[in-house]
């Protein structure tokens, strides 16, 4: 699983953080939302960079975080 957290981060209270704050990991007990942030890893990405591509294994959980300044996330599909 991949979180993105602040630009600075102080470690697992700021993935805690972000899961806790999640629609979809938020309603889980602390320890269970413990357990994934010993887990989880951060990824920033660059300007323009893509997180996965369309036909990537689906191997990963992803828990976007969108910092000031940032572009949304887009999918981009063959119909539009």
């Amino acid at each position: 699983m991949r979180v993105r957290v602040p630009d600075r981060p102080n470690g697992r209270d700021d993935i805690v953080a972000a899961l806790t704050g999640s629609y979809l990991f938020g309603a889980l007990p602390g320890d269970v939302i413990a357990a994934l942030a010993a887990t989880a890893t951060v990824r920033r990405l660059s300007r323009n960079e893509a997180l996965f591509e369309p036909g990537d294994v689906a191997d990963e959980i992803y828990q976007p975080e969108r910092a000031a300044g940032m572009s949304p996330i887009v999918v981009a599909t063959w119909a539009g």
